[in-house]
């Protein structure tokens, strides 16, 4: 059995007790819905001079446990210090799929955990940066690279009304495989982080708008 396999089991086996054990619906109706959410964490990044990223989300809710959920993003990363003497930038979209399993802990207030895929289509470009009249720039331009990584998922959300919802996603995220490129490899994964890096965790801050059926 592959290490990411036994990680995701045995994640789940710790935590799945603690949903075992949440509240139900006082009503006893197992509820439906179709949800719509912005992660307002992404604009953050608007505020720094690296790395702007835009993201989106739709899921279903189904039986009030199961979740099954679909995000869509785009991000330009151009990290400061990626290469001595050169520029590097990436740029490009991002989609991610996910299942969880949702428990109410108390009346308006729910954990979740689940799993996740997720594949980037990027381009990347690097300029050198040379200081001499005898020579030019040296500039690397590619398109089209490919990029997918796994996902543990692990979040809580607070009902603020009927509809809506504030929530917070952590995800320890495990890169598969990426488009290696000569003679320069890809440095940064739009929706991912450092291609270098085989598991990087992240969080992610939303707002939800839920539709129940």
């Amino acid at each position: 059995m592959k290490p990411l396999l036994k990680l995701i089991i045995s994640l789940i086996y710790t935590l799945s007790p603690l949903l075992a054990f949440s509240q139900v619906d006082s009503t006893g109706v197992k509820r439906n819905a179709f949800e719509v959410q912005i992660n307002y964490s992404k604009f953050i990044s608007y505020l720094t001079n690296f790395e702007e990223k835009l993201e989106a989300g739709a899921g279903l809710l189904l039986f009030d446990h199961f979740r099954v959920s679909f995000n869509y993003g785009s991000a330009k990363i151009q990290p400061k210090k990626a290469f001595d003497n050169a520029i590097y930038k990436s740029e490009g979209n991002y989609f991610r799929l996910g299942i969880e399993y949702q428990g109410r802990l108390r009346p308006g207030f729910f954990l979740s955990i689940g799993v996740g895929y997720a594949q980037s289509e990027f381009n990347d470009h690097i300029t050198t940066i040379i200081n001499s009249n005898f020579f030019e720039e040296y500039i690397v331009d590619r398109q089209g690279i490919k990029a997918n990584w796994y996902s543990i998922i692990a979040g809580s959300e607070m009902q603020l009304s009927r509809n809506l919802l504030l929530g917070w996603k952590f995800r320890l995220r495990f890169l598969e495989s990426h488009d290696q490129q000569f003679p320069i490899d890809v440095y940064t994964v739009p929706g991912y982080g450092r291609a270098e890096d085989k598991s990087i965790p992240s969080v992610n801050l939303y707002a939800k708008y839920s539709i129940p059926f």
